[in-house]
């Protein structure tokens, strides 16, 4: 039994194999999109010689595309304020918008739909499952290092995939140190 948190089995135990096969399908998707819903990055695409979304290829020729720098999106973006012609999505679509803190010169937006929300989080919990590893008594299965035993782990009873969070008296002790501050 793996002694770390498994955030979401189905995809953390898929095969390589499988996972790969996955990304190359989403790979796809994504440069279609990127051609049919975003006039900047289809011009970009095809400045750099890929005029089709067949023409950028497969997954394994990434890092043949040309490389989106700041000051790019920046002039985009007071082109074609707010957001830019790089943006991909319906302005209507969008559901929250970020913004870079201007310290290297103005503001990027970056405007996110409801999937997108979705997807950082999944991504953001399933980060942080591996980060308690870290303050629990054990960090990772291979080298057994010591943590920082703030937290234990337990089964969960209703789902044996899933481990149950218990602060120990240092982690409550800690806890009641940050109160404080």
């Amino acid at each position: 039994m793996r002694d770390h948190v498994v955030y979401d089995p189905e995809i953390e135990t898929r095969p390589t194999t499988e996972q790969f096969e996955l990304d190359r399908a989403s790979y796809k998707t994504q440069v279609q999109y990127l051609f049919d819903r975003s006039p900047f990055y289809r011009e970009k695409l095809e400045e750099a010689g890929f005029d089709t979304p067949e023409k950028v290829g497969d997954l394994s020729d990434i890092g043949a595309l040309p490389f989106t720098e700041k000051d790019e999106i920046r002039a985009t973006q007071a082109a074609h304020g707010p957001f830019g012609a790089h943006l991909a999505a319906n302005p209507e679509d969008l559901r929250r918008v970020f913004s870079t803190s201007g310290t290297t010169g103005t503001p990027c937006y970056l405007g996110l739909t409801q999937r997108d929300l979705e997807a950082y989080m999944e991504l953001s919990n399933a980060g942080s499952s591996r980060n308690v590893s870290f303050w629990a008594e054990i960090r990772g299965t291979s080298d057994r290092r010591p943590g920082l035993h703030y937290m234990t782990r337990t089964e969960d009873p209703s789902d044996r995939r899933y481990r149950l969070l218990h602060l120990t008296g240092k982690g409550k002790r800690f806890a009641e140190e940050l109160k404080e501050l």
